[in-house]
């Protein structure tokens, strides 16, 4: 069974879960954007994915899954660190760590911005890499800022790692879809794997 999850941390606790009920389903995680994701599924060399932006694919369906908030995120001594939120226009000059070309958060985190009224081309994108654990990593080390999934950074604000804060004016709510081919009839396994997930979402 392949699944491509952008919540690189959440999902491997999902998948064992998932393998602890049904021991003899093979299970294999795989990580990518969502337009990887799509690929993947057209192609059929997964079965289920998960992205941060609904499918605009008539050949692919999906259901929400799971809601989150976007944050901007600093190094603890950042000066910005010290704020509860941040203008745009400041968040605009800093330098940026941001995700790849392709990615369903940049998509969303982009979008958002526009909306805010930012030209989103004129940002400082100092570093683009391939994985919310990457961008993390590189924040941490002060490589720049960034804004990801509150969710995926639980274990850094415990830990002091890292500083979160709003843009002011712009909620940034986020929404994960759990995709798949569409069929008249849903394979036995990707209705095991959604009821799963679905039955552990509503509990």
């Amino acid at each position: 069974m392949g699944k491509y999850n952008p919540w690189s941390l959440y999902s491997p606790r999902l998948i064992g879960a998932f393998k602890k009920e049904f021991p003899d389903v093979q299970t294999v995680l795989h990580i990518g954007d969502s337009k990887e994701v799509i690929r993947k599924l057209l192609e059929e060399s997964a079965h289920v994915g998960a992205v941060g932006i609904s499918p605009n694919n008539k050949r692919i369906e999906g259901i929400k899954f799971f809601s989150d908030e976007l944050v901007v995120i600093t190094p603890p001594e950042h000066p910005l660190a010290k704020l509860d939120e941040v203008a745009i226009d400041v968040l605009a000059k800093e330098p940026l760590v941001w995700r790849e070309t392709g990615s369903g958060t940049r998509t969303v985190v982009e979008k958002y911005l526009s909306q805010g009224g930012l030209n989103v081309d004129k940002l400082n994108i100092a570093l683009e890499l391939g994985s919310t654990g990457a961008i993390i990593a590189a924040v941490e080390a002060g490589a720049g800022i960034s804004i990801v999934s509150r969710w995926a950074i639980n274990n850094e604000l415990a830990l002091n790692k890292i500083a979160t804060l709003k843009i002011k004016d712009i909620p940034m709510d986020r929404d994960l879809y759990l995709v798949y081919p569409r069929r008249k009839n849903k394979s036995p396994l990707v209705e095991a794997f959604l009821n799963f997930t679905l039955q552990r979402r509503n509990t």
